[in-house]
């Protein structure tokens, strides 16, 4: 951090004495001096930053260093605010897979003991049966377990699977909401009571996997009362515990068949090597070099056999081709540091003494997360464009470019773990193992602080940078005391619900460059949230504000401003047009504001983030010519107010080759009449409005809603159009046919809600007219949804071959389905089809098919002979009165369906794992 704090200094001295000619001539010998004296210092630092580990003196040395840093930093910081506020005119430049190395031993025995039956179910105290998996930190204990639970076996084997993180605080109530929500897919609340009986009728009668994963300190009583609903669970049912404490496995109860919990040992030294190499030596210049061999051998085993070291220095070693490299860490003084956890520590040190002085700030902000905390990506690049810990020449490369490989070079050194991918395999979330947060913690200490929200009579933050954790509602906030040095102030906030925020907040923190207050109870923003000069970073979504003050205006610095989903704010202030750094600006979610303030897109040039523009008389669509580098999602609304073609050419579209995703917008017509309005004249000016919207062909997902046209435009129907995967058409019911989408080679899911005038989808649908290739090669999701004037759908036999999930709701005149269906189709739902008679017999063909939903198909009078030929798991029939009354357990129709593991019809599940239900439930009751 001090080496991140100098630099800083350094480079934020040089342009002022570069772009200032007309500082006095004393004011620029003391920045001469200050730049000299801190370069000076800086050559000196990576030395102090390893000494500090074992020199109390150099500790004290480096934290007085910082504090000064700081204080220089915000005087420069005003300075340069000072300097743009002064000036009149200005102008802006336009390996995901977790994999298991030497436990197939230990896989094989855990599994066992999953499937063995317990020799007795009299001793309730005992049931289900736990087994603990008991090891120091960094084994690969979450590892293994998540092996085990993605196992084929395993997954056959349970009916209910629930992956919980329980961590350092076993709350019980939150613990039981999140097995609740991992069955379920919701989130559910409420009190401990009701939620107990949730669980119990969730898990009554089902055999279950439940994982309770890095458990540190359950009381024997919190352990009870967690464990009391699930012991009304099918026999055979397990729960699988991980963690570091022979006392909590102890606790958790050993009952496994042998009568302990299984202790997870050391790797090899065979498979450490094995792991290292694995890593390691990746590219080809190291193989079959006995020196590396050699060193390597060395170095896996000062590892201990601990899975999480190897990786962090192999991972550290893998981009290192020379030898002398090699030597440097094997001999590195830091192998004899005072160890943590059984000798890690000196392990992950290594990799974080190794990064270049870039990374390690970037590095050491992460301990301003909790423990097992999910960091989203896009959020934390932009926290550390906030902190100054990204710089960049924009005639090169732009900080949230550079911030992304910042970001892949940490997930490369095994000091982040990718948690989520986006469709193209980048990681968008990730979070840190316990001991690499503990590492972190390490380095930071002194400058960041993670508070828990408890019963605080009042709150002082003695850090630079600190999260407010809040796990439980509040009904007011303590006083917050002055923090004048603060820089990053975090609220974290779990659950679903709204917590209040700290009086006078805005008067007591005026150093801040980052502010989260998301999904606080704020309501009005004060005029001194103007005063925050240094601010970077400001997110005020999901909370209650209405609008933003004028003040905002004064934000020069200000980044990156976060407003999702404030559903009561009404506007944006004029003021905004001064925000002369503001490059991302997220609008997600706010309904209510239906104009973005004058200027604002030609005034300020360059976002790399918008994602709503609203065209209106303030802002004409041509203002977006400006965005050529805007990334991820823009939403266009208002388009009906676009005059014509070459207006709509103007927005430059096609030239906007960073956007993932697009959405164009009519304003909404819901009503019948207001469509029935609409004349000739209209429609053929937005057809030419949407013609001349094409975008660039990079386009990922394209969104159109309330279109007011008889035919889509032209470009969506273009193969070059690669990467488009996703598509959603909704409420353009003038269209009476669908575009050629079957050409868009990489098209894979695909939405078409409410065309009241579309009754055919044929041929021109596929793209096959023309003798090319057949359409839909790709498509995976399909849904076809209030199309009330739907009657024919032909499709043919190859069409849409990697189609996997139909779903047609509410299509009151579809009276029959196609004779084929695609033959990888595994999930089928129709809906409210009032005129839809009978199922077609391609449905016998469907080998791949696992769940039919009938909902609402009032004509619908029998199913096909659905037997052998289809692996059918799931069927649901609800409100079909024809065949609810023949579907009950006798005659032909029942003989078609007799072979599906579930029945459930008008809500009653008739059929359970194969057995008719109340024959399951007499059985049951004789036992």
């Amino acid at each position: 951090m001090a080496e991140a704090l100098v630099s800083s200094v350094v480079s934020s001295v040089k342009p002022l004495l570069q772009r200032e000619a007309g500082l006095v001539f004393s004011a620029r010998q003391e920045l001469e001096k200050l730049s000299s004296a801190f370069s000076s210092i800086q050559a000196n630092l990576n030395d102090a930053e390893r000494k500090k580990v074992k020199e109390e003196a150099v500790r004290d040395w480096l934290q007085k260093l910082k504090d000064v840093a700081y204080d220089v930093d915000d005087l420069l910081d005003e300075w340069q605010t000072e300097v743009i506020r002064s000036t009149e005119s200005w102008s802006r430049v336009p390996d995901f897979v977790k994999q298991v190395c030497g436990r197939d031993s230990d896989k094989e025995c855990i599994k066992e003991l999953l499937f063995c039956e317990s020799s007795s179910r009299t001793d309730s105290s005992t049931f289900p049966v736990v087994i603990p998996i008991v090891g120091m930190g960094g084994l690969g204990k979450t590892t293994l377990a998540q092996e085990i639970y993605n196992d084929g076996k395993v997954v056959s084997h349970f009916q209910l699977r629930i992956w919980v993180h329980v961590s350092e605080n076993f709350d019980v109530k939150r613990i039981t909401e999140a097995i609740i929500n991992d069955v379920t897919g919701d989130n559910c609340g409420g009190q401990l009571n009701r939620l107990q009986k949730e669980l119990r009728k969730r898990v009554k009668n089902k055999r279950f996997l439940l994982v309770l994963d890095d458990v540190w300190n359950p009381d024997d009583d919190k352990w009870k009362k967690l464990k009391l609903p699930l012991k009304d669970c099918k026999q055979g049912s397990r729960i699988l515990v991980t963690t570091r404490s022979k006392n909590t496995a102890a606790i958790m109860g050993t009952n496994t068949t042998s009568g302990s919990a299984y202790n997870l040992q050391p790797l090899s030294e065979n498979h450490c090597l094995s792991l290292f190499k694995k890593i390691a030596f990746e590219g080809e210049e190291k193989k079959g070099h006995k020196e590396f061999e050699d060193i390597a051998e060395a170095i896996a085993k000062k590892c201990g056999g601990v899975p999480l070291a190897i990786k962090t220095v192999a991972s550290l070693l893998k981009s290192k081709n020379k030898k002398t490299d090699w030597k440097h860490i094997l001999n590195s003084e830091i192998w004899d540091f005072p160890e943590v956890e059984d000798g890690i520590f000196p392990a992950l040190s290594l990799s974080y003494y190794d990064l270049p002085p870039l990374l390690k700030p970037c590095f050491s902000y992460l301990a301003i997360f909790p423990k097992d905390y999910e960091i989203e990506k896009d959020k934390l690049i932009k926290l550390w464009m906030a902190n100054g810990y990204i710089r960049s020449d924009r005639q090169q490369k732009d900080m949230e470019i550079i911030g992304g490989e910042y970001f892949d070079s940490l997930l490369e050194r095994s000091l982040l773990e990718a948690v989520q991918q986006d469709h193209d395999g980048n990681v968008v979330r990730c979070k840190m193992n316990d001991l690499v947060h503990k590492l972190a913690q390490f380095v930071a200490k002194g400058e960041f602080l993670i508070i828990e929200m408890g019963d605080q009579s009042h709150l002082k933050i003695d850090a630079r940078h600190s999260s407010l954790l809040v796990r439980h509602q509040m009904e007011k906030f303590v006083q917050l005391q002055p923090v004048v040095s603060l820089r990053s102030l975090l609220f974290i906030v779990f659950s679903n619900m709204k917590v209040p925020h700290p009086p006078d907040l805005f008067d007591h923190t005026r150093s801040l460059r980052v502010m989260d207050l998301s999904h606080t109870k704020i309501e009005e923003l004060p005029a001194s949230l103007g005063k925050l000069k240094h601010i970077r970073y400001l997110d005020f979504s999901f909370t209650y504000i209405k609008e933003l003050p004028e003040s905002v205006g004064s934000l020069f610095n200000l980044q990156t401003l976060k407003l999702n989903e404030c559903i009561y704010l009404c506007r944006l202030p004029q003021g905004m047009v001064q925000m002369c750094n503001l490059r991302h600006l997220e609008l997600e979610g706010t309904e209510e504001i239906n104009y973005l303030p004058k200027g604002l897109i030609e005034k300020l040039g360059v976002f790399a983030t918008l994602s709503r523009f609203i065209v209106g008389s303030a802002c004409k669509i041509g203002e977006l010519k400006h965005l050529n580098l805007v990334r991820g999602k823009l939403r266009i609304e208002k388009l009906e107010r676009v005059e014509n073609r070459e207006e709509a050419r103007e927005a430059e579209l096609k030239n906007k080759q960073y956007l993932d995703a697009l959405v164009l917008c009519c304003t909404d017509k819901r009503d019948d009449g207001e469509w029935t309005a609409v004349d000739r004249k209209e429609v053929e000016r937005m057809e030419g409005v949407f013609e001349g919207l094409r975008p660039h062909t990079n386009l990922k997902e394209l969104e159109i809603f309330s279109y007011i046209g008889y035919e889509f435009p032209s470009w969506m129907k273009d193969s070059s159009f690669q990467n488009l995967t996703k598509v959603a058409l909704y409420y353009c019911n003038k269209c009476k046919q669908l575009p050629a989408l079957g050409r868009l080679p990489s098209l894979e899911e695909l939405y078409i809600w409410r065309m009241e005038d579309l009754k055919i989808i044929g041929d021109e649908f596929y793209g096959d007219g023309d003798g090319g290739i057949k359409g839909f090669r790709r498509l995976k999701k399909l849904t076809f949804a209030f199309l009330r004037n739907w009657e024919v759908w032909d499709l043919g036999e190859d069409e849409m071959p990697s189609l996997l999930a139909l779903i047609i709701m509410d299509c009151h005149k579809l009276k029959e389905l196609p004779k084929v269906f695609p033959g990888g189709l595994s999930s089928l739902n129709i809906s409210g089809c009032a005129e839809l008679k009978s199922l077609s017999d391609g449905l016998r063909r469907l080998h791949s098919l696992k769940t039919l939903d009938i909902y609402g198909c009032v004509q619908l009078k029998d199913l096909p002979d659905l037997r052998p030929s289809t692996k059918l798991e799931e069927l649901n029939i609800k409100d079909c009165p024809f065949l609810s009354s023949k579907n009950n357990n006798e005659g032909e129709e029942w003989l078609k369906i007799a072979h599906v593991r579930r029945i459930c019809i008008e809500g009653k599940q008739l059929q359970k794992d194969g057995v008719w239900k109340e024959f399951s439930d007499r059985k049951r009751k004789n036992v």
